[in-house]
Order: structure tokens, then C-alpha cells, then sequence
């Protein structure tokens, strides 16, 4: 567009003020941010995670690991857009095995609060520190490590200082403090072999220890019982497998309309992913058990081949898309058919209700030697049309 005295009125942004805009797309509240961070200490081959959180992460949010972390010329290009170590080329998003892959969180989180890193490399002797505030680099200085100190330590003050508009946006506290909980209790859930500890303003420390027999139904029983005995909760659970996708699956029988009580979680190798269609296979599938308008908690952990997905679809990454997205949903149905019935059996002999395992293979659906070309390629724009396609190919009975 040209002005009446013939200069052009566009400009290029300046790279502060794209920095700041991005970082909306990444980090829209303090939970988003802490899913980031823990996702880097994941990536990083943390095997302890140590959470503090004051004012549900707006004055103060901070996460230590003890990963391989960064050696000193690494630091400045971590906090820059764009930058990775994650990928190398484009093919390399269709067979990701971290969680991280777009180089925009830690450039994101530094342009809107005022952050300092200490970072300790596993296989280096110097390591750094900087501090960035609005993303103006501070300081920066080498750190000197020894075999027994390596990992790194974040820690991010006034979140959204320089973005005021932003804090607008910012529900109530009670809204921030379940999102930041389901953050991390999700984290706690997927990954049982790392030590967690989670420190809220100034309560006391609470402790999630390993469990190195890898037990997914023992960490997930911790969130999900909540001190409460299994009877209380009336949880059952099955695992189903096919062609190189499995499902673990833990339902709660019990339901109820607060959605701010419930616990439901789905996984895709280990990342955690919103996905409305298994919400309503759920629904369907429970709606003989769970009271009208109502749900109870679940938690979903499938593992997928990674060439089968594709995460590149939400600058959160939070949504995936699945190369066959039958087999999934298939998995999850024929599951909760198989296994629902078996509990209610046990249960009207008075006896107290087990955490049912099963590992039946997924014997019944997909079975046919060809789908329907329709059912292979349709993307589901409703809830009644997927119920209505997936009962073309999976046995409901």
C-alpha cells in the first residue's frame, strides 16, 4: 500500500516486538509455559524434576532437572527462534522421537518475563549462565561443572510484565492453579520412571518418586485415587494392541458434572494431546454407566510408530494427526466393550471392584481385509458423524 506522498506504509516488524507476538502463540498462560519447560527437562534425559511455583506462576515459576544441559556456546542460541537441536530436516517431524521441535519456547518465554538459566553439560567442563529480561540479554557468564553437577535450572519471574494486554487474558486463580495441576500431574502420570517434586507458594514440598519397574498403573492410580481407596473411585483397566499400536487405558466408573474435579488425560507416546473425537468414543461407549451430562476420569497412553503422526499442527503441540486414525479409535471402543461388562460380572457378587488388567489382543475390529475408502480418508467435522462412522467398522456388540 502506498501513501499520498508515494512512501510505501509497510514496514518490517522490528524482532522484539515479533518475539513478543509469537510468544502468544506458545506461551498463552503460566501452564503452557511450565508444559515447555518440562518438556525440555524430558527431552534433556532428566531423571529428577524439581517444580516451585508462587501466584500460580505469574511472580515466580521455576524448574530444575539434572539432564545432559548445555555447554556455554550453546546457551545464547537456545534462547533464539527458531533454534534446535531437535530436528535437522523436514522429514525429521514425521518420525519425532522428543517433544520439542519448533525452537520457539525458550525464545518466547524470555521475551516476556525476566528469566535466568544455570546450565550444567553432562559431557563438558563449562557451562553458563544468562539473564534475559524481555528478551535483551542481560548478562552472561561460563559456569565451571564437575562430573556429579550437570542439568539445568530455569527460573522465570513477572511473566507477561512487558505484555500487560496479555494478563488480561488470565482466568481466575483457582482456573490457573487446575491448569497448572493438570500439567504436571500429567507429566507425573506418563513418565514414572522420573522423580518429581512440586513446591506451591509455601506449602510443603510434595514428593513423586520413581518407580523403575515402569508401573503405569501404580503412578496413575497416585493422581487419579488421591489418598482415596480404590473402592471409593471404582477404577477398571485393560491394554489392547494391533499392528503396532497399543492403548493402556484406565477408566473411572464413576462420574460426575464438575469438570473441575476430573482427572481425564490421553497421551500419544508420551505427549500430552487434546482430542475431542476420543472424548466422544468415551462418552459413547460409557453412556450406560456414567449419568446423563456427566463424565468420570480417564487416562489414555497410546504408542504409536512415530512416522504414523503428525504433530505439526498446533504451535502448542497439542493436537496430532493420525496417518490411520481407525485403528486408534477402534482400539479404545472394542476395549471399553470388552472389559466394561466383565467388572459389573464381579461387581454384582458383592465383591470389591479390581484394577482389571487385560491383555487381550484387539482381535475383532479391523479385522477386514479392506476399509470402506471413505472411512480411511473422511476428517470427522462432528461428533454424530464420527459415532455414525465408526460403527461401520467396529463390532459395538
Amino acid at each position: 500500500m502506498i501513501n499520498p506522498e508515494g512512501k510505501s506504509k509497510i514496514k518490517q516488524l522490528p524482532e522484539h516486538l515479533i518475539d513478543q507476538i509469537k510468544a502468544g502463540e506458545v506461551v498463552e498462560r503460566p501452564s503452557s509455559l511450565l508444559k515447555e519447560l518440562l518438556e525440555n527437562s524430558l527431552d534433556a534425559n532428566s531423571s529428577k524434576i524439581e517444580i516451585e511455583i508462587e501466584d500460580n506462576g505469574l511472580t515466580f515459576l521455576s524448574v530444575q532437572d539434572n539432564g545432559t544441559g548445555m555447554c556455554y556456546e550453546d546457551l545464547t542460541p537456545a534462547f533464539t527462534r527458531h533454534s534446535t537441536s531437535k530436528i535437522i530436516r523436514f522429514e525429521d517431524i514425521y518420525n519425532l522421537n522428543s517433544f520439542g521441535f519448533r525452537g520457539e519456547a525458550l525464545a518466547s518465554i524470555s521475551s516476556i518475563s525476566r528469566l535466568t538459566c544455570h546450565t550444567y553439560p553432562q559431557d563438558s567442563v563449562q557451562g553458563g549462565k544468562i539473564i534475559i529480561h524481555g528478551g535483551e540479554i542481560i548478562s552472561q557468564l561460563p559456569l565451571e561443572v564437575s562430573k556429579h553437577n550437570h542439568g539445568t535450572k530455569i527460573y522465570i519471574r513477572d511473566l507477561f510484565y512487558n505484555t500487560p494486554a496479555r494478563l488480561k487474558f488470565i482466568k481466575s486463580k483457582i482456573s490457573e492453579k487446575q491448569s497448572i495441576k493438570k500439567i504436571i500431574e500429567s507429566f507425573i502420570i506418563s513418565n514414572p520412571t522420573v522423580f518429581f517434586s512440586v513446591k506451591w507458594d509455601d506449602k510443603e514440598k510434595k514428593i513423586y518418586g520413581p518407580d523403575l519397574s515402569r508401573d503405569f498403573i501404580k503412578r496413575t492410580n497416585e493422581i487419579l485415587l488421591k489418598g482415596k481407596k480404590q473402592s471409593e473411585h471404582n477404577l477398571i483397566s485393560f491394554e489392547q494392541s494391533y499392528q503396532g499400536y497399543s492403548l493402556k487405558c484406565i477408566l473411572s466408573l464413576r462420574s460426575n458434572t464438575n469438570n473441575r474435579n476430573k482427572s481425564q488425560y490421553i497421551f500419544v507416546n508420551g505427549r500430552l494431546i487434546k482430542n475431542k473425537q476420543f472424548h466422544h468414543i468415551i462418552l459413547k461407549s460409557m453412556h450406560s454407566h456414567w449419568e446423563s451430562n456427566a463424565s468420570g476420569d480417564y487416562v489414555l497412553t497410546y504408542n504409536v510408530p512415530g512416522q504414523s503422526i503428525d504433530p505439526n499442527v498446533h504451535p502448542q503441540k497439542t493436537e496430532i494427526k493420525f496417518l490411520k486414525t481407525e485403528i486408534p479409535f477402534s482400539l479404545l471402543s472394542s476395549g471399553i466393550k470388552k472389559n466394561i461388562p466383565q467388572y459389573h460380572q464381579k461387581n454384582d457378587k458383592h465383591s470389591e471392584p479390581p484394577l482389571k488388567e487385560s491383555n487381550d489382543l484387539f482381535n475383532n475390529a479391523l479385522h477386514r481385509e479392506h476399509l470402506p475408502s471413505h472411512v480411511q480418508t473422511q476428517k470427522f467435522s462432528s461428533s454424530t458423524f464420527l459415532e455414525n462412522q465408526y460403527k461401520s467398522y467396529i463390532p459395538l456388540t
